[in-house]
């Protein structure tokens, strides 16, 4: 049976994800108070950003999402996207300070370093996955959302990276701090706005993306670029990005 691409007995949004919700609006918003660009606007345009994509993450995608079509999975993949994709095109076409801010070599070591510690920390079987028995654990999932899922992993932390850590490189001293705190707080709850567990369920899950918010904001921070945080962003996605790719199958898979 393949499940609809939306399930019209779910509009109403639960309390844990109007909680999320609520904490990525209220960065949204803080993006229309605070102008931390030097580029006029670019903070509102990204402030809309965050706005769209949450109301389309709020949307009743229907679970269980392996069965449903391509087309409407590929889509929920394609609404997460908007903020991370959308902020770096604005930022590019800007010409955004912060993209071009590197850091001494050591940097990027710490940052990779702390990437590697987010993996161990997430407890991923790193044996499994390099010979395939995690991912047949998992079990098998259409190739199109296999796909979309592995891009996704990739995709998202450039712009996740200049969103909600980049403004503490640029807005002025005194926005700088609570505009970073909020983001931090959004950056975990924007990962729980979909419906469904999304394998974030567990404390384990939540330390680790409490981690990643506030560790990747002070190597941001003290090293004065987004690079080092954004190379440790990605070897932390980078098993996810294997394992979806693993077990992503030509076959369809039904109840």
């Amino acid at each position: 049976m393949t499940t609809p691409t939306f399930d019209r007995t779910a509009w109403r949004v639960p309390p844990d994800r109007l909680l999320a919700a609520t904490c990525v609006l209220a960065f949204a918003v803080a993006q229309w108070q605070v102008e931390w660009s030097p580029v006029p606007g670019v903070a509102r345009a990204i402030g809309l950003l965050l706005i769209v994509e949450t109301v389309l993450l709020c949307l009743p995608w229907g679970l269980p999402r392996d069965q449903r079509a391509p087309a409407g999975f590929v889509a929920e993949a394609a609404a997460g996207l908007l903020v991370p994709v959308g902020a770096v095109v604005v930022l590019v076409v800007a010409g955004a300070p912060q993209l071009f801010a590197g850091a001494d070599l050591w940097w990027y070591l710490v940052g990779a370093g702390f990437g590697a510690v987010l993996v161990v920390l997430g407890g991923i079987d790193l044996r499994g996955l390099l010979d395939g028995s995690l991912a047949f654990l998992r079990g098998p999932t259409p190739r199109p959302h296999g796909v979309a899922r592995a891009v996704c992993s990739l995709a998202a932390p450039p712009g996740e990276e200049a969103v909600f850590r980049g403004v503490v490189l640029v807005a002025a001293a005194g926005s700088a701090l609570p505009l970073a705190m909020i983001g931090a707080v959004a950056f975990i709850a924007r990962h729980r706005v979909q419906p469904g567990a999304n394998g974030r369920a567990t404390s384990r899950a939540f330390l680790v993306e409490a981690a990643a918010a506030v560790g990747f904001l002070v190597i941001t921070a003290w090293s004065g670029s987004l690079w080092p945080a954004l190379l440790g962003h990605l070897l932390n996605n980078l098993p996810a990005f294997v394992l979806q790719l693993q077990r992503a199958t030509p076959e369809r898979i039904v109840a």
